[in-house]
């Protein structure tokens, strides 16, 4: 049983055979005076020159035939191209092949061989990916008479398609290239907005720190004024309650230190807080300068949607200015509550020494 190939080889051998008989006949202007041995189908003869005319003082012209749904296509340079091409179109047509004029090649096609013929026609085979349809038809014109391969323009050929492949290759590399350029740059431009966008609601949180600060002061100034109205308890009351007033005085000490030390806790939540706007404003900056690099290097691109540097900078001078306060005020606080707990230390030491009396 024959295989597939080679039943597209027998094919190609009956079509190569039939379209040298119409090359011949264009070329002499007369019919074949016997049908090739290597033909196994019935070939129709080609039409006469009119009288006083003859083919061999027409033009070559090019004409290409595509095996449909493949890479494969045929293309015949001859005075008479047009009926090669469809002497081509009816034999492989009746081996069950579909080839047309238009083609829809499933894979991009480079030069498999290219043959000529004394008539001065040439036939170039072209396929796709690894060439196996190509094979058998390359085949057919090297084993049928009055057809030579030129491996000349065969090179030439496959080297200008290597050549066209590795522009195309440098060209999709530049256009990926521009690609990325661009959606860098829009991401620059995106991620500037959204710091800008970001900056502050980090330091409207820093800054939510500092009222709770303030309450905790006003505990304090609670606390030294209850240890000071115990310390009147000391001057005024008997010798027997004295040392027991004196020790409250202290533990009310204690409690205004301990208000100390919650407002210390509210400095290092400053801290935190502080210490994320500072990351962002990084973040802004070095946003800022990656968007200005970017855009440079490309200048013909402009972004949809730009972030506006005047903001930017605004946006930075108000948190680093914000957050000089922030740690300002915290300081005052911190000295206040410090001032408070040494009052209290006073009026603890001055109740101690009323007990030793």
């Amino acid at each position: 049983m024959m295989t597939r190939t080679g039943r597209r080889f027998q094919s190609a051998v009956t079509a190569v055979a039939a379209l040298g008989l119409v090359l011949i006949v264009a070329a002499c202007g007369g019919h074949p005076a016997a049908t090739p041995a290597n033909t196994t189908a019935s070939r129709p003869s080609a039409p006469t020159p009119a009288a006083g005319t003859s083919v061999l003082n027409t033009p070559p012209a090019a004409c290409t035939v595509h095996e449909r749904g493949t890479a494969l296509a045929l293309t015949f340079t001859a005075s008479d191209a047009q009926s090669a091409c469809q002497q081509w179109i009816q034999a492989r047509g009746t081996a069950g092949e579909f080839w047309s004029p238009v083609g829809q090649p499933n894979d991009q096609p480079t030069v498999a061989c290219i043959f000529r013929n004394p008539s001065g026609a040439t036939a170039e085979v072209d396929d796709g990916g690894e060439q196996i349809l190509a094979q058998p038809i390359c085949a057919a014109f090297a084993g049928e008479k009055g057809w030579r391969e030129d491996t000349q323009d065969e090179a030439g050929a496959q080297a200008a398609a290597r050549q066209a492949q590795q522009q195309a290759q440098q060209q999709q590399a530049k256009q990926d290239q521009l690609a990325q350029q661009r959606q860098g740059i829009d991401s620059d431009a995106s991620a500037v907005q959204s710091d800008i966008q970001n900056l502050p609601s980090d330091v409207a949180n820093a800054g939510s720190d500092l009222p709770s600060t303030a309450n905790d002061i006003q505990s304090a100034g609670a606390d030294l004024a209850t240890t000071q109205q115990d310390t009147s308890a000391v001057r005024t009351d008997t010798a027997d309650l004295v040392c027991g007033d004196a020790a409250t005085v202290a533990a009310d000490a204690q409690t205004v230190h301990g208000d100390v030390h919650t407002v210390l806790g509210d400095k290092q939540t400053l801290n935190v807080d502080l210490a994320t706007v500072s990351q962002d404003l990084v973040q802004l900056r070095s946003d800022i300068s990656r968007y200005t690099t970017d855009s440079a290097a490309l200048p013909s691109y402009q972004t949809a949607s730009p972030p506006d540097m005047a903001q930017a900078a605004q946006a930075i001078t108000s948190a680093r200015d914000a957050a000089q306060r922030m740690q300002a005020q915290m300081a005052s606080y911190l000295d206040q509550v410090n001032g408070l707990a040494s009052q209290a230390d006073a009026l603890a030491a001055r109740a101690q020494s009323l007990c030793k009396q």
